[in-house]
């Protein structure tokens, strides 16, 4: 029997299909890196391993938090980023297509709301979304 030594598979990322790395107390605390996240993004950026950073902040899109981060040292796109509000407007646009939607939120994440119908206080909705 053989034993694979810690680290082995991070010697060979070719055996690794992709990660989810959380934001909030794995890479960062507070928006500031934990020690040797910055590198780690690096490294897994440049050896190809697919990953994306994953949060479930709903006041902050994916453009904000890639510029935030980027003032700390990441170097990440919007598109390296799935949020809360992300995931809820993939949910939208494949299960609810055209539905009128009410977005109660405390923060202004409509920008990652793309292709999906937003409606205002006082208007109909089909769904609404907390």
């Amino acid at each position: 029997m053989s034993v694979r030594r810690p680290g082995a598979l991070w010697q060979t990322p070719a055996m690794v299909e992709g990660l989810l790395l959380d934001m909030d107390g794995v890479l960062t605390i507070s928006f500031e890196p934990m020690p040797g996240a910055v590198e780690t993004v690096a490294w897994l950026q440049a050896s190809g391993v697919p990953f994306r950073i994953v949060t479930n902040t709903t006041t902050h899109t994916r453009a904000a938090l890639a510029e935030t981060l980027g003032r700390i040292g990441f170097g990440l796109e919007p598109d390296d980023i799935v949020t809360a509000v992300a995931g809820t407007a993939e949910y939208l646009r494949s299960h609810h297509a055209g539905a009128r939607v009410f977005l109660l939120s405390d923060g202004d994440a409509t920008a990652d709301l793309d292709a999906v119908f937003l409606v205002g206080p006082g208007e109909e909705a089909d769904v609404v979304v907390l």
